[in-house]
């Protein structure tokens, strides 16, 4: 795998090759750049499989060079030091991000993670609209949700609930179709939240916009608007009737 680090922190910058170095004998450092214009240079001269970019450059961001290069056909794994609104557009798009300061170990499982995906960088290219997309604080926010054979790009006011199934989630959309993923329900919960989302039961997310009713009876429970009903735990009860008031 090939591989250009795009970094203006020096120390960073060498750190992130020497650990490639002593621990990915298959990836293969290709180049570096620390700003906007040699880091599009690097990618069109390279080609490479992944990139490793430092959001935040010292003549723009990682996001100019992506604009200026779009579609793209390699990996990403973004690298920011900040908890930003950035962060929450590179979750919905499905890349990879790691927080300065990151541990060896961490570099190193995501550079095998994405090393050992079957897929190349082509199929990024609906990962990209979809964050560039959501970098934009007033458009409208979209998700992507990868399965085994299909990659969907979900407008997130469409998702009416998400559903726990073990180790995977489905996602039930206003016109009721339902698609799984391989992650959990937990990994959603905090971005979703931000979107008119509550968890209301260890096994169920619902989006408040599609509540109709919520009855008391049998331990608590809510109807949503295609007709489920979503039982709310006693420990959810509380933070349910603060977000009705927040309505």
């Amino acid at each position: 795998m090939n591989v250009v680090v795009i970094e203006d922190e020096f120390r960073t910058r060498n750190a992130i090759i020497g650990i490639i170095e002593r621990n990915c004998s298959d990836v293969i450092v290709e180049g570096w750049a620390d700003s906007v214009d040699e880091g599009k240079e690097l990618i069109l001269s390279k080609e490479p499989d992944l990139v490793l970019m430092d959001i935040q450059l010292t003549d723009g961001t990682a996001f100019d060079i992506l604009r200026s290069i779009y579609p793209i056909n390699f990996k990403i794994i973004f690298l920011t030091a900040f908890e930003n609104y950035a962060i929450e557009a590179i979750k919905f798009s499905a890349f990879d991000y790691l927080l300065k300061p990151f541990s060896e170990e961490e570099l190193v499982d995501s550079l095998h993670k994405l090393r050992d995906k079957d897929s190349d960088g082509s199929n990024n290219k609906e990962s990209l609209e979809v964050l560039l997309n959501n970098l934009h604080e007033t458009a409208p926010k979209k998700i992507v949700l990868k399965t085994n054979d299909s990659i969907f790009v979900v407008p997130v006011s469409n998702i009416v609930r998400c559903e726990a199934d073990s180790s995977y989630t489905h996602f039930i959309l206003y016109n009721g179709s339902q698609i799984t993923v391989s992650s959990n329900l937990k990994k959603f919960e905090q971005d979703l939240k931000k979107h008119h989302f509550i968890r209301v039961h260890h096994s169920h997310i619902i989006n408040l916009e599609y509540i109709v009713k919520f009855s008391k009876n049998d331990g608590g429970y809510v109807e949503l608007m295609d007709g489920t009903t979503i039982p709310v735990s006693k420990r959810r009860k509380e933070e349910l009737m603060k977000a009705f008031s927040n309505l």
